[in-house]
């Protein structure tokens, strides 16, 4: 049976400079010429960088970084390979997270299953059940932990495809913002799903994140924030709607980044982080000094 991770273990980013730059210049629409000839070389070269089949070279990555409205330090650190990701620490609220880092098929696309399991050590919330939900649970139900509830962050099938199974089998209700429930059906995620605006719990809090999709919604226990795709470690979610939503997207990481240092960012994808190394780290965080 697959063990869960802990906030010790540390996978690597989900994105690199070149999806930055890709994310980056779709949110902003402009095109790959438009971008080549404003930085002074062939479309080819971004075409390139792009697909991680060259890396960006410093003086380059600084260049992007202000004609794409990023943070240049944090993007060119990116890009050269000077920072990597670090361990984050438990949060001392008796609270315990834990990490299943899940796919479809075996060597797929994954996406991350979390689970805070209560001091009491009886009862756990679980967010986004994407893939494989039959592993969570066998796991929860051989530890004798029941679920309270199950907290989706947005529609898209990699957070909400195994919600309605895990539902069933666990007895508990799922929770997904209404913006997101024509796209989750659309994924082959059936409900009955709640609205996260009706959950009345002591224990669980959320913050409304839209920009990666219209119903993003980050959900809180504790000290720690669930974002789904709003954001990555050093990045973010890609835009589905693109320009037109592109600075929505990015308030809602900004809203994120002004939680308080230590608040915990554990998302969809990628590894943990924090708000105050995303404040430095991140290339789309705002442009000022802490």
């Amino acid at each position: 049976m697959q063990e869960p991770g802990t906030l010790a273990d540390v996978l690597p980013l989900e994105d690199e400079a070149g999806d930055i730059l890709a994310k980056a210049r779709s949110g902003l629409g402009m095109e790959r010429p438009e971008l080549a000839s404003a930085l002074g070389v062939p479309e080819s070269v971004i075409i390139a960088w792009e697909a991680l089949t060259v890396p960006i070279p410093a003086d380059h990555a600084e260049r992007l970084a202000r004609l794409l409205d990023l943070r240049p330090g944090a993007f060119t650190a990116l890009a050269t390979g000077t920072w990597q990701p670090e361990p984050v620490d438990e949060p001392e609220d008796g609270w315990q997270t834990l990490r299943f880092t899940l796919s479809a098929t075996p060597g797929g696309y994954t996406s991350n299953t979390w689970i805070v399991i209560h001091p009491d050590r009886q009862a756990a919330w679980l967010v986004d059940p994407g893939f494989r939900p039959e592993v969570p649970e066998a796991w929860l139900r051989r530890h004798g932990v029941v679920l309270r509830g199950i907290l989706v962050t947005h529609g898209h099938r990699d957070h909400v495809g195994g919600a309605r199974w895990l539902a069933q089998e666990t007895g508990t209700d799922v929770w997904l913002h209404p913006a997101d429930h024509a796209l989750a059906q659309s994924s082959g995620a059936d409900g009955p799903f709640h609205d996260p605006r009706d959950l009345r719990h002591a224990e669980v809090g959320l913050l409304a994140t839209p920009g990666h999709t219209a119903g993003g919604t980050t959900w809180r226990i504790g000290d720690r924030l669930f974002p789904g795709d709003t954001m990555f470690a050093a990045s973010l979610g890609r835009t589905f709607g693109g320009p037109a939503d592109h600075p929505e997207h990015r308030r809602s990481l900004h809203l994120l980044l002004e939680q308080p240092p230590e608040t915990l960012l554990l998302p969809g994808h990628g590894p943990a982080t924090t708000a105050a190394r995303e404040r430095m780290r991140n290339p789309f965080a705002p442009a000022r000094p802490d």
